[in-house]
This record gives C-alpha cells, sequence and structure tokens, in this order.
C-alpha cells in the first residue's frame, strides 16, 4: 500500500493489478499499480526498455526502484509471466525546480514518464498503462500533469516523424483522461513539438481548479506570481 502524499489526509491507495491478454496470442501481460521496490527488485528488465538509461536492464531496474521507494512514488508496471518488465507509468510529486513543484497546489501530482519496450510496441501497451493508472481512486482527488518533451522521445528507433511520433504520445495520455493545456512554461512555449498534458479529477475543487489555470499562464519573472497568488 502506497501513499498519495499531496495532502494530509489523502486516502491510501492499495496495489491493483489485471491481467491482459491479446487476441490470437499465447502470453498475457500483468498490469500493476503502486508496486513496492522490492516487487521492482524481484523483476528483470527487457532490454527494449530504457530510453533514460541507455537501455541497460540493470540501471533501468535501479532507476525504477528508486522511484518505487519514494513515498510520493507509484511505479505502474507492465510485466510478462517470466517476469520480464515490459512497460512502465512513472509518477511522483513535481520536481522542486520548476513552477509545478514550487506551486505548493497540494492536488498537483505528475506523470513522469511512461514507455514501453521497442519489442512490445504496436499492442496498445501504452494506451492501456496510462488507462490503468488513471483507475485508482485517489486520482478523483488530483491534478495529474504530464510534460511531453520531444528530447525524451525514441524518434530514431521508432521510425517516426516528429509530428507523428506527438500525435501518437497524446493518444496514449488521452487514453488516461489527459487534455492539452497551453502554458507559458518556457520548456513547452519555446519548442514546437512539446506539450503539456492534464487529468483534473472530479473531485478537485473550483479553487483548485482555478488556482491551476492561474498557474499555467504564470510569468514569475515579471509578477511575482509565486508571492501574490498564495503558492
Amino acid at each position: 500500500m502506497a501513499y498519495f502524499p499531496t495532502s494530509s489526509n489523502r486516502s491510501i491507495s492499495s496495489s491493483q493489478n489485471i491481467t491482459v491478454q491479446f487476441a490470437g496470442q499465447p502470453w498475457q501481460i500483468t498490469l500493476k499499480s503502486h508496486c513496492s521496490d522490492e516487487v521492482v527488485a524481484a523483476l528483470s528488465v527487457e532490454r527494449g526498455l530504457g530510453v533514460f538509461s541507455d537501455h541497460n536492464p540493470t540501471l533501468e531496474r535501479e532507476r525504477l526502484r528508486q522511484v518505487a521507494e519514494r513515498p510520493d512514488g507509484n511505479v505502474c508496471l507492465a510485466y510478462t509471466d517470466e517476469g520480464f518488465i515490459v512497460g512502465y507509468v512513472a509518477c511522483y510529486l513535481p520536481e522542486p525546480d520548476n513552477r509545478w513543484g514550487q506551486s505548493h497546489l497540494p492536488e498537483l501530482y505528475e506523470l513522469g514518464a511512461v514507455e514501453v519496450s521497442r519489442n512490445w510496441r504496436g499492442l496498445k501497451l501504452g494506451k492501456q498503462l496510462v488507462a490503468f493508472a488513471a483507475t485508482d481512486p485517489a486520482w478523483s482527488e488530483l491534478i495529474v500533469i504530464s510534460q511531453e518533451f520531444s528530447w525524451h522521445w525514441d524518434l530514431r528507433n521508432s521510425g517516426l516523424e516528429v509530428s507523428v511520433y506527438r500525435e501518437r504520445l497524446r493518444e496514449v495520455m488521452a487514453a488516461g483522461g489527459f487534455e492539452l493545456f497551453e502554458t507559458t512554461e518556457p520548456n513547452i512555449a519555446f519548442f514546437p513539438h512539446n506539450f503539456f498534458m492534464a487529468r483534473i479529477g472530479s473531485q478537485v475543487s473550483p479553487e483548485s481548479r482555478q488556482r491551476f489555470f492561474d498557474l499555467l499562464v504564470a510569468d514569475p519573472q515579471t509578477d511575482d506570481f509565486f508571492d501574490n497568488h498564495g503558492f
């Protein structure tokens, strides 16, 4: 079991798992949320996974394990019956070096990474992972953001043009209820292929929604936004 750390009274979210089968295939995939660091350590990483670790299975497993052991971390895994991780979603609190982490908006949470092994693409597994992560009851109280940076995309091995890859990724995130939002965040606004998405939970208050909308268009360089708006 794991806490959603965005407020002191946030309910505990339990690990859940489902089995996914594919038409005409003899194998199946297990999707498991809120994986503990022990669960991650007990599995192996399929070699097609690891954009952020140069496809080193040992480094990739350690990276996922470190996220899983964080109090704010939620690692959702897709793995085979043989114990190989073939995809994941990693969520945590926004990092403190950007506006999202500095806002002190208690409902903010971040889906920081989603990846499917090169050897398991084309099965819509990414969509299923994001949709599965979004079934967590705690997400109804959260604003879950996702910043999509083109320099993280596996363009070379996908064989896709950057605009096509962008649209495919948008569709993956939309499967979990994420929507596009415009923002003045420089890493989004100044790079034409980058984009920002968020999923606003049904139980988020109107006041928190408005604070989030204000945060999207904040210009902390000129208007002391965080001081003047209570962030």
